[in-house]
């Protein structure tokens, strides 16, 4: 039997028994959202359901929403805002951390305080429970119950009730991200036995088939037949995954029976029975937020209605898409990954003696290690100061990650008749792999601002908004570049120290550069490019003012260039720097009056070669054919008169 709280909850609307229920689903679960929305809308009282993958997403759609509420443009209906909110709390905390949810949700709750949000978690055991309560939400609904039960639910929290259903495994809920990390236990639906390692390496491989089908859907050489054979596969493919989902909640559930309530048997208690007099008034209050521009704690009062305007409503915005707009340009880069990965530029690249497969997996490897990276940084509260002091720091251990998870952290190798660890070996190359490759990566201030605190995009001089389609693209090709380096450090390591070793050269290496000579031919030409590109092209990038980036195109990797002010590199060249862009300054000096010139000795040679010299071989010429034909006719005449006086 479920008991509600007596008092009203204070962000309640007022709900009008006359017409429909209008209610927002934020669920990162696509099938699950799916399923729920349809069993919503069957019943009566609910009327439209949509549906928003994050709490990023959905919060920004709230908020443009409330902000045409305040100032509606003439001639224009503003839309309405829902009735409720329905959060799954336990698939957003897997996908997105502990940590980053109860972000959104202080922020959710800071700037649309109003909107009464109900928490649901369909997950066995429950953990969420008292965590969800401390959030200031409007109720907890665990699994256990019927869709009817639910709208029940959903009807006593709009007329101001509150629902909770707790059970005892809630009080080992976390009452802060800061003590959990995004990636564990709250994250994870599985343990450590062995059935849960075995549903972890089903999902691994259903994840990576996918990534393969949506590969071969995106080329444009699949026929369309093929496409829609590929589309039921992937279909059957997320079901498979969905199912494997749940059978790992179930396991847990399973082994913890001993110690965690089942929900159908714990009982439901109001709000105040859980907090502490005092804490409720407390979690109300304005929680800092972090600024987009400095990254430290503003201050202010919520926004709603007409006050969600001016900088404040910016910051907030950009503050919670920066976590939608990861998603965005991570799910855009891995469909732009190509499936050979081919060098389409003038230059190699480390990645060029991979395999096809390496290559991809490479890439990809390096993707999810930069996703947790952010993840971690978003977890410690790094604030924008700070972070542009440890940029560089964190570009290494993106580099030291992205190296142990491709190679294996315990790898091994048989060196000299000796069994040694492999990852000690490369990581010698740290200094060398910053100062040749990963110093080049341009922008790092750029990605991290955006990803991190939602920062504006800075394109010739113009501050374009992180979500706008200029912003987006530009963000596409410097990430893709950061993907791309990272990648070229992890090979080089293997290149300086392990390449002649045949288990590396049979497991990594391409077929065509198999041999000792086309392996040391391969180094050298690196070796060689590096010479150039530290004597003379970086020097003449930053004296034309630009950078160029490694992306992504339809058959392989591309090189651009876009233009940047370098103006402060230029002062900081070495001597032999300076001399290239000194000569090139002389080139451009002199080249146009020696082209000039030369035009002009040109023309009077030409002058000279066909009106004064010409015309005299002309004439010449026309002499010796005017005599050959007189010396003709004179021959013909001498013949003519010597058969007439023939008899």
């Amino acid at each position: 039997m479920l008991i509600y709280g007596e008092q009203n909850f204070p962000h309640s609307v007022g709900f009008m028994a006359d017409r429909p229920i209008y209610l927002v689903l934020i669920d990162s679960d696509s099938i699950f959202r799916l399923g729920l929305q349809t069993a919503l809308q069957a019943q009566t009282p609910v009327g439209t359901v949509e549906v928003q993958p994050s709490l990023a997403i959905g919060l920004a759609k709230l908020q443009r929403i409330a902000l045409e509420q305040g100032s509606p443009s003439p001639g224009q209906t503003p839309l309405a805002l829902p009735d409720l909110v329905l959060v799954n709390l336990g698939s957003l905390v897997e996908d997105e951390g502990l940590a980053a949810v109860e972000r959104s949700l202080r922020q959710f709750r800071q700037t649309l305080p109003e909107l009464p949000m109900l928490a649901l978690e369909y997950t066995q055991p429950p953990r969420l429970g008292l965590w969800a309560q401390r959030m200031n939400l409007s109720g907890y609904w665990a699994k256990g119950r019927s869709v009817p039960e639910l709208v029940v639910v959903i009807k006593q929290v709009l007329r101001g009730q509150q629902v909770w259903t707790l059970a005892q495994a809630d009080a080992i809920a976390p009452t802060s991200g800061h003590r959990a990390m995004g990636r564990g236990v709250l994250s994870r639906r599985f343990g450590q036995n062995p059935w849960s390692r075995t549903l972890n390496s089903g999902i691994q491989q259903i994840e990576t088939q996918l990534r393969t089908l949506e590969h071969q859907r995106q080329s444009a050489q699949t026929p369309w037949i093929d496409q829609v054979w590929l589309a039921g596969w992937q279909r059957e493919l997320h079901t498979t995954r969905w199912l494997l989902g749940r059978l790992g909640a179930a396991s847990v559930a399973t082994g913890e029976a001993d110690s965690i309530w089942e929900l159908e048997n714990s009982s439901s208690v109001p709000l105040r029975s859980a907090l502490e007099p005092g804490e409720r008034e407390r979690l109300q209050a304005n929680a800092p937020i972090a600024s987009p521009t400095t990254g430290k704690p503003m201050t202010g009062k919520p926004m709603t209605g007409n006050a969600m305007t001016g900088n404040a409503m910016t910051g907030n915005a950009m503050m919670g898409n920066a976590q939608a707009l990861q998603t965005l340009l991570f799910d855009r880069i891995a469909q732009r990954i190509p499936p050979a990965l081919l060098n389409l530029t003038d230059e190699p690249l480390e990645i060029d003696i991979l395999n096809s497969a390496k290559r991809q997996e490479l890439i990809s490897t390096v993707l999810r290690c930069f996703g947790e990276l952010l993840l971690d940084v978003r977890l410690s509260d790094l604030e924008a100061d700070v972070l542009q002091d440890k940029r560089q720091e964190l570009l290494l251990d993106l580099w030291q990650a992205s190296l142990g998870d491709f190679l294996g952290r315990y790898s091994s190798l048989i060196l000299d008749g000796q069994r040694v660890d492999l990852l000690p070996i490369l990581l010698r190359e740290q200094q060398n792999v910053e100062r040749l490759i990963l110093c080049s990566i341009p922008e790092l201030a750029t990605i991290w601002g955006v990803l991190l605190f939602g920062q504006p995009v800075l394109i010739d001089g113009v501050a374009y908004r992180p979500e706008s389609p200029e912003a987006i693209d530009r963000l596409v090709w410097l990430t893709e570049n950061l993907l791309i380096t990272v990648a070229n450090g992890v090979v080089q390591p293997l290149l300086n120290h392990v390449a002649e070793v045949e288990a590396i050269r049979q497991s990594f290496y391409d077929k065509r550069l198999l041999s000792t000579r086309e392996i040391e031919k391969f180094r050298n030409n690196l070796s060689w490019k590096y010479r150039v590109a530290h004597v003379f092209r970086e020097a003449q990038d930053i004296y034309e003012s630009r950078y160029w980036l490694l992306g992504f195109g339809d058959r392989g990797i591309e090189k651009v260039s876009f233009y940047a002010t370098r103006r402060q590199e230029l002062t900081s060249l070495t001597p032999l720097q300076q001399s290239v862009t000194l000569m090139l300054e002389v080139r451009d000096a002199v080249a146009p009056r020696l082209q000039f010139l030369t035009s002009w000795v040109g023309s009077g040679v030409v002058y000279v070669l066909t009106h004064v010299i010409g015309k005299g071989i002309g004439l010449i010429g026309l002499g010796i054919i005017q005599g050959v034909g007189s010396s003709i006719q004179e021959v013909r005449n001498l013949g003519k008169s010597h058969s007439e006086r023939k008899p």
